[in-house]
């Protein structure tokens, strides 16, 4: 485990609360695998009937930390990143996120996998992975589209550029946006409501909803960490790396 992802559990709810804000939650490997292990551990409790994901401080999550995934760029299924993206896409338990500041590469993709996702309205998404020379992950080639159109997904990935939580609210990927306050109120008190409600029947809407479109997109999900990997080793992605690193 990593002092960087906290827990907390009470009610029925289990909390998992992104704690690097010196570096604005960007995720390692030990994140990766602490995030991971707990979702799947959730999954297996009963006693555990809803998800919050939040972060502490300004920004919610700033996307990979680029210097600790370049020390070990390994995308097999034992790979902490790949473990927390199929713990994400096999989770059977309500997922709710609580956001902030910015939502950057996975910091945005994950939540297409959340039930529910309030917003602090000074939210920003940016999903720059071609400017890395790099593909989206996740799912996001396959859930993007589905939420939003394919032309808003071809904007928002072939451009990779920011846009703010009222663009996110218009097109599915935010619940609510909460004005002048924490979105972790709202959250938890959605959280709360859940908790309240017969599990069984949560979970089996929960699964009604999501499992027709599970085997797609955990194939999509291992296509694009096919196409990721080899696009990692063009010489257009290694310079493009080595700019940002050196910044």
């Amino acid at each position: 485990m990593t002092d960087f992802v906290k827990t907390s559990g009470n009610n029925h709810i289990l909390e998992l609360i992104l704690n690097r804000q010196e570096k604005k939650n960007a995720l390692t490997q030990d994140m990766y695998l602490s995030l991971a292990e707990n979702i799947e551990k959730a999954n297996n409790d009963d006693e555990v009937r809803v998800i919050l994901i939040r972060a502490e401080g300004e920004s919610f999550c700033a996307g990979n930390d680029l210097n600790d995934f370049v020390k070990d760029t390994n995308l097999d299924d034992a790979a902490p990143v790949v473990r927390f993206l199929l713990a994400l896409a096999n989770n059977n338990k309500p997922l709710v996120a609580a956001i902030q500041g910015s939502a950057v590469g996975i910091g945005t993709t994950l939540l297409l996998h959340c039930d529910l996702v309030y917003a602090r309205d000074d939210t920003r998404f940016c999903l720059p992975f071609v400017h890395l020379g790099a593909c989206v992950e996740g799912g996001g080639s396959r859930l993007l589209p589905a939420l939003c159109g394919y032309q808003k997904a071809a904007e928002l990935l072939l451009l990779g550029e920011r846009f703010d939580v009222q663009e996110a609210k218009s097109f599915g990927l935010v619940t609510r946006i909460i004005e002048q306050q924490s979105a972790e109120n709202a959250a938890r008190e959605a959280c709360e409501k859940i908790s309240r409600l017969p599990p069984d029947a949560v979970q089996t809407t929960r699964r009604l909803m999501k499992e027709h479109d599970r085997p797609a997109v955990l194939s999509t999900i291992q296509r694009e960490l096919t196409e990721f990997q080899r696009l990692l080793q063009t010489e257009d992605s290694k310079q493009r790396l080595a700019a940002v690193l050196k910044r």
